[in-house]
């Protein structure tokens, strides 16, 4: 990671958790290296070993602000299994004695303002916790002319309708200032249909297990978007008009999928 941080010299290094693909090692690599650190919540894991919140089907807040050696005592589980909790919790510990998010997380998103308000209880920068918006996209992006650096979207183009993409990416554009950049971050669908003929073929040739297969069929899916047939998208606007009046659409006949 820092090799890879090393060449490419982001200016912010944007983490969405950090357990278990990623360790918080990571925002020490981007921090020595110059980039601001921005890291969105999105479970309670920094406060809780099960990322729940819960404990044994009831809510539990035993280790918010505290050390999470509760989490050891209780036996708690995370996918049925208690080894993965204590490492968790063990790893929390580590680095709330070194301090590592305080020291190297520039930004917290948080995703609510309960999440917000825990965070804070577990000592965690009040002042660097920032919430998001909840805005309709259909209606323009909430910021005036020329007032941002940066508008950055990943893994979102691809869920928006086609008709509503391009006015969504002018307005990303309208909130730019002079000189500001929009970066976006797509799947690769190449990668995706690619996986899902070696899925196809691995379990063809018996090798393969069905849920593997599944897995290649929904990594598909998710990038599909869709409200009305193609068919009927290339008609002229006169003849989708008529054909609505003189019965129902496809959607309301529930002979369209959308999938998200």
């Amino acid at each position: 990671m820092q090799k890879v941080i090393a060449e490419f010299r982001p200016e912010v290094v944007h983490v969405h958790n950090t357990f278990a693909a990623l360790s918080p090692s990571v925002l020490w690599v981007a921090k020595r290296q110059g980039a601001a650190g921005v890291l969105t919540v999105h479970n309670y894991r920094l406060m809780c070993a099960t990322a729940t919140l819960l404990r044994d089907g009831t809510p539990c807040q035993d280790c918010v602000g505290r050390w999470a050696f509760a989490a050891i005592r209780h036996n708690c589980e995370f996918s049925s299994s208690a080894a993965i909790v204590a490492c968790t919790a063990v790893g929390q510990v580590f680095h709330r004695i070194l301090r590592t998010y305080n020291r190297t997380v520039d930004a917290f998103i948080a995703l609510t303002g309960f999440q917000r308000d825990l965070l804070i209880r577990s000592g965690f920068p009040a002042e660097r916790i920032h919430g998001i918006i909840v805005h309709a996209l259909r209606r323009g992006v909430p910021f005036a002319n020329g007032t941002v650096d940066v508008v950055y979207h990943s893994q979102l183009l691809e869920h928006i309708d086609r008709e509503d993409a391009a006015p969504f990416l002018r307005e990303c554009c309208r909130v730019l200032m002079p000189g500001g950049i929009l970066p976006i971050v797509v799947p690769n669908l190449e990668t995706t249909a690619r996986e899902y003929v070696f899925a196809f073929d691995r379990m063809d040739a018996g090798v393969g297990a069905p849920t593997e297969h599944g897995r290649a069929i929904e990594g598909l899916f998710e990038q599909l978007s869709r409200r009305k047939p193609a068919a009927t998208r290339a008609q002229r606007p006169t003849v989708r008009l008529l054909k609505s009046l003189l019965r129902r659409s496809a959607p309301s006949a529930g002979k369209t999928h959308r999938w998200m």
